[in-house]
């Protein structure tokens, strides 16, 4: 009876010790990125549902990404831009100011409207 007393709270603990959710690493594309730059078509890649984005961090944002990923190394991360949860890996090191990801097309329509908008109100009138 201990024997298997013993074996149960092995593997209840276990299984709350591998369990962990990943850490949430969220970004607004508005207020923390710089710099964003999208590869829309590469050779030799297939799927077309997904765009190629590299991004430049503001200082806050890096910031918070340096502690981020130094809490989480070797445990997993989700990325989250604008509320969509992009891909969870693991953190094999400490992230800096710029990374590239994938981001669904449909996420990458709306910054471009988005961010168009913004640049033509921010012309000046004649």
């Amino acid at each position: 009876m201990n024997i298997r007393w013993s074996i149960c709270m092995l593997l209840l603990w276990a299984n709350t010790g591998l369990s962990d959710e990943p850490a949430r690493l969220s970004y607004s594309s508005a207020t923390d990125f710089t710099d964003i730059s999208m590869t829309l078509k590469r050779a030799g890649k297939s799927d077309s549902a997904y765009v190629d984005v590299e991004v430049s961090l503001s200082p806050e944002a890096k910031a918070r990404t340096q502690s981020i990923t130094l809490l989480a190394y070797q445990k997993y991360v989700t990325l989250y831009v604008d509320g969509y949860p992009l891909t969870t890996s693991k953190v094999q090191s400490q992230l800096g100011g710029a990374f590239r990801f994938s981001a669904p097309r449909a996420l990458v329509v709306e910054w471009m409207s988005r961010f168009s908008r913004e640049a033509v109100a921010a012309q000046p009138t004649m």
